[in-house]
């Protein structure tokens, strides 16, 4: 099993700041790769509760930061992001840290308060699907029209983020790896297992590739499953709209990876901390003994 990071700079408010956010993302990153993870993928949320919008300016700097694990968004939305921008950043990061670069797509949505400060033009007239296929041509320098530099070298890995399989189709479509989450109302079922099998098979047959396949869990894991619980209800409070899938202790989250795995075969996995941004180290620690169960056994 590969495991990796997925970072939403959520802030509680009452208890945290922005600084304190940003500093402790910067030090788990540095963990991570320390631990093993495989990646680490910062999402772009416009709300008053996260602590970073402009996730081109993190991922570089996380990178920046280490070594060798893969960083990137998760992700941009296309929507209200300015393709050729989005891709001549992302097009310099990777130039700079060679293979570990990732540009994650979303077609998610903001409000129309945020939207009219960060548009040019009323949301309701955006042609999403122009945009998307843009960003696509621009971060692989194959546009008609405008060359986006720099010239020769590694291009950022692409990714369409989706909640449920609609997103299967556009990433046959593009020649895009796969990642789709199960914290968003998208319960795990045999059905959702045989569309991710099914998937994988089409888009061989269409790219000639087997394409990267990530599933994103959100929750706690803990020492066990009473202080998973305990912090993951201390963060979340009452009335959340997040849907944390996996939660408990190690033992606990190990099984419903492989579970996943065993329905799937899919054995790459993006987990989300839905904890206090000051416990992301030592819940990185509990996390790492997945990764350790898989080299030691």
């Amino acid at each position: 099993m590969k495991l990796g990071i997925l970072d939403l700079g959520l802030i509680s408010l009452e208890t945290e700041s922005s600084a304190d956010v940003l500093n402790n993302t910067f030090s788990a990153v540095q963990l991570a790769e320390e631990l093993g993870f495989e990646r680490y993928w910062l999402a772009e949320h416009h709300a008053p509760d996260t602590a970073w919008r402009n996730t081109d300016l993190m991922v570089a700097m996380a990178a920046g930061f280490t070594e060798k694990i893969k960083v990137g968004s998760a992700g941009v939305i296309i929507s209200v992001n300015n393709s050729y921008r989005v891709a001549s950043n992302f097009r310099l990061a990777s130039a700079l840290y060679s293979d570990r670069i990732e540009l994650g797509l979303a077609r998610g949505s903001v409000t129309e308060t945020y939207a009219k400060h960060l548009l040019d033009i009323d949301i309701k007239d955006v042609d999403l699907e122009k945009k998307y296929e843009d960003l696509i041509l621009f971060a692989r320098n194959q546009h008609t029209q405008i060359p986006v530099p720099p010239y020769g070298t590694q291009n950022p890995a692409l990714w369409t983020l989706s909640s449920g399989t609609g997103g299967m189709e556009s990433a046959i479509k593009h020649n895009l790896d796969y990642c789709i989450s199960l914290f968003h109302g998208n319960e795990w079922s045999q059905e959702l297992a045989e569309a991710i099998k099914k998937f994988r098979d089409v888009f061989y047959e269409k790219n000639e590739r087997i394409p990267n396949v990530v599933i994103a869990c959100a929750g706690v894991c803990s020492d066990t499953n009473e202080n998973a619980e305990l912090k993951l209800n201390n963060f979340l409070g009452n009335g959340s709209t997040w849907k944390p899938n996996i939660t408990g202790s190690y033992e606990k989250c190990h099984e419903e990876f492989e579970k996943i795995t065993k329905d799937s075969g899919v054995e790459n996995f993006v987990f989300c901390d839905l904890s206090h941004a000051s416990l992301k180290e030592e819940n990185l620690h509990h996390l790492s003994k997945l990764i350790e169960n898989e080299v030691y056994g």
